[in-house]
């Protein structure tokens, strides 16, 4: 195993590891699994945010019904 203490003695053993062919396909790799996670938090995001709108209208609607039954309630 390479001892990889700064980036640049990384980038060095990838030089000397691989063919330019190969650092390619480590790069086009990489990229698309950047980019699959950047998607998923993307998603990921948008559906909690979805949830916790559902659960705030969820609240406000009990909230509101609460304050109608005691309305009601007194009235009679």
């Amino acid at each position: 195993m390479i001892f990889l203490s700064t980036p640049g003695s990384f980038i060095a053993a990838l030089e000397s590891m691989y063919t330019l062919n190969e650092q390619g396909m480590i790069v086009v790799a990489v990229g698309l699994i950047g980019v699959f996670l950047i998607l998923l938090l993307f998603f990921v995001t948008i559906i909690l945010i979805q949830k916790s709108v559902g659960a705030f209208e969820n609240v406000k609607k009990n909230a509101e019904q609460k304050r109608l039954n005691k309305q009601k309630k007194h009235s009679v």
